[in-house]
C-alpha cells in the first residue's frame, strides 16, 4: 500500500519544480524586458579596430589593411568598416549580446604596388696609368624592380662596366657587386711654357704676366687652365681651380700676390692627355704707404736727427733728399739720419718702393735745430764776476753782457770760489 502512494506524491513534487522554474525564468523575462516601467536598453557593439594582411605581391611583399568598425547596434546587416587602409574592404555583424561576430562578413586587402628602385649614376675611378693619370668612368642604372639578381648599369663610360642590387625597401645597396674602370691610355703630350723672358718665381712683378705655352703633338687635345695660392694645400687641379684659358696657347697671370698657374691638355672623352709643370708668378701692382716716427732721435750735440720709417709692405730702397738734395749712405735699415751745424728750418723728404718697384708718395718733414740753454752762473771777466751771483739782483744788461761774451769767447768760466 505504502509503495503505491509514493509514486504519485514524487511525480507531483517533479511537476511543482517544473512549474516553479518556469514561474523564475518568467520572472527574469519581465525583469529584462522591462526596468521601472520602462523601455529595456539596447546592448551596442564598441568601435573597433581590425587588421588583415594582404598576399604578396610579384616581388614577395605584403602590406598589412586596418578596419575601422564603429560603434554599432545589433543587427543582422553587416557593418561596413570606413575607413580601411591599403585599398582594403571590410564588413562585420553585431550581435545582439553586443558583441561583434568571430568572422567577417567581407574581407579584402590587396597586395602593395611593386617598390622600384629609381634610376641614377654610380662614379668609378680607374687606377692611374703609367704617367700617373686616371679617368672616370659614369654607370647609369635605370629603373629596376627589387631583386636579388644585381641590376647591370648601361651604358658605362669609357668602356667601364658596373652592377648593383635593387632592395626590397626600393633602395640601391650600398655596395657594388662587380665595377671595373680601365686606366687611361698613356699620354705622349707635352705642354711647355714659351713666355719670354722666362718668369723668374722669386721676382716681384708690377704689372699682370702673360704666359704662353705650347702643345706637342700641335692640335692634340683640348688645355685647360689652373690657378690657385702659392701657399694653397690640396688638390691643385680640382675643378674649383679651373679657370678660362685666354686663349688656345696664353694664360694671363694678373692675381695680385703670389699664385700658381698650370695647364692640362684633354681630349674629347674628358681624359687627361699631359699636364705641365705649375708656375709661381708673383704680381704686385699696389703702390706701398708708409709712415715717419715722430718726432725724431736727435744725438746729444743736437746736430743728428735719426727718422725711423714703418712701411706697409717689405720695400727694396728708400729715396732720401735733405732740402731737396738726394742723400747717399745716410741711414741703415729703415732708419736715416740729417746732420745740420746752424740753426735754421730744415726739410727732409722719403720715398719707398716696394719689391715690385711700385714707388709711394713723398712724404717730408721739417725740423730745426734748438740753440743750447747758455749756462752764465758763475761767469767772470778779469776775476769779477761777471753776473751777480744773486738772482734778485740780476740785470738784463749783466745777462747781456754775459751772452755777449759767451759768443765772442773772451770770457773766463771759473769755478764760484776761484
Amino acid at each position: 500500500m505504502t509503495s503505491r502512494r509514493t509514486g504519485p506524491i514524487f511525480y507531483s513534487l517533479f511537476l511543482g519544480l517544473v512549474a516553479c522554474g518556469k514561474g523564475f525564468e518568467a520572472s527574469k523575462k519581465i525583469e529584462n524586458t522591462s526596468t521601472n516601467g520602462n523601455p529595456p536598453q539596447a546592448l551596442n557593439c564598441l568601435s573597433t579596430t581590425r587588421s588583415v594582411t594582404s598576399g604578396p605581391n610579384s616581388a614577395g611583399q605584403t602590406q598589412i589593411c586596418v578596419a575601422t568598425l564603429p560603434a554599432s547596434s545589433p543587427s543582422p546587416t553587416p557593418v561596413i568598416a570606413n575607413p580601411v587602409t591599403g585599398g582594403g574592404s571590410y564588413s562585420l555583424i553585431c550581435q545582439d549580446n553586443g558583441e561583434w561576430a568571430a568572422t567577417p562578413s567581407v574581407r579584402t586587402c590587396p597586395p602593395p604596388a611593386v617598390i622600384t628602385c629609381m634610376a641614377t649614376t654610380r662614379t668609378i675611378i680607374s687606377a692611374p696609368n703609367g704617367s700617373g693619370q686616371t679617368q672616370t668612368c659614369i654607370a647609369n642604372l635605370p629603373v629596376s624592380s627589387p631583386s636579388t639578381t644585381p641590376v647591370v648599369a648601361a651604358p658605362v663610360s669609357n668602356g667601364g662596366s658596373y652592377s648593383l642590387i635593387c632592395k626590397t625597401n626600393g633602395q640601391w645597396a650600398p655596395t657594388a657587386t662587380s665595377e671595373t674602370c680601365p686606366k687611361p691610355a698613356d699620354s705622349s703630350v707635352a705642354i711647355n711654357w714659351t713666355t719670354s723672358p722666362a718668369i723668374n718665381p722669386t721676382f716681384v712683378y708690377p704689372t699682370a704676366k702673360t704666359l704662353t705655352f705650347s702643345i706637342s703633338p700641335s692640335g692634340m687635345g683640348t688645355p685647360e687652365c689652373f690657378r690657385a695660392p702659392g701657399a694653397q694645400s690640396g688638390d691643385f687641379w680640382a675643378s674649383a681651380n679651373k679657370v678660362p684659358c685666354t686663349s688656345g696657347s696664353s694664360f694671363l697671370a694678373d692675381r695680385e700676390g703670389n699664385w700658381e698657374y698650370g695647364i692640362q691638355v684633354i681630349n674629347s672623352s674628358a681624359q687627361i692627355l699631359g699636364r705641365s709643370i705649375r708656375l709661381l708668378v708673383n704680381v704686385d701692382r699696389v703702390v706701398p704707404t708708409f709712415s715717419i716716427g715722430d718726432p725724431p732721435a736727435i744725438s746729444t750735440d743736437g746736430k743728428t736727427y735719426t727718422f725711423t720709417l714703418t712701411p706697409s709692405e717689405p720695400i727694396s730702397y728708400v729715396i732720401y733728399k735733405l732740402d731737396g738734395v738726394v742723400q747717399t749712405n745716410a741711414g741703415v735699415g729703415l732708419s736715416y739720419q740729417a746732420t745740420v751745424t746752424d740753426y735754421n728750418q730744415h726739410t727732409v723728404e722719403f720715398r719707398v718702393a716696394d719689391l715690385a718697384g711700385n714707388l709711394s708718395s713723398p712724404i717730408s718733414k721739417s725740423f730745426q735745430r734748438t740753440p743750447a740753454t747758455l749756462n752764465y752762473q758763475g761767469l767772470k771777466y778779469f776775476g769779477y764776476p761777471l753776473v751777480n751771483e744773486r738772482p734778485w739782483e740780476r740785470s738784463s744788461s749783466s745777462i747781456a753782457l754775459a751772452i755777449l761774451l759767451l759768443r765772442s769767447g773772451t770770457y773766463s768760466n771759473h769755478p764760484r770760489n776761484s
